[in-house]
């Protein structure tokens, strides 16, 4: 299943995507900063951060701080997370 920040906010498409019968063998999210400002226990099993780019920064006081909300993907990480990064300037 696909959901997240595709058309709408993570709840509705995760609602959705909990009651497919049959359940998918796997969830694909894209997470904003605005949807993972406010985890607490999402833990992706993968995780791939695409880019870090100045943006939305009406709502943040600054950079650093958009790109902490950004980094709250890996708050839950445990030993068995795979996470795929950008090289370089990405």
């Amino acid at each position: 299943g696909v959901g997240g920040n595709v058309g709408g906010g993570l709840a509705p498409a995760a609602s959705e995507l909990a009651l497919m019968v049959p359940a998918p063998d796997w969830y694909v999210l894209e997470m904003s900063s605005f949807q993972l400002s406010a985890i607490q226990s999402f833990r992706p099993d993968i995780g791939i951060l695409t880019n870090l780019f100045p943006d939305h920064l009406d709502r943040y006081p600054s950079l650093e701080a958009y790109y902490a909300d950004k980094a709250r993907i890996f708050n839950n990480a445990d030993h068995q997370s795979t996470w795929v990064l950008p090289e370089g300037d990405g």
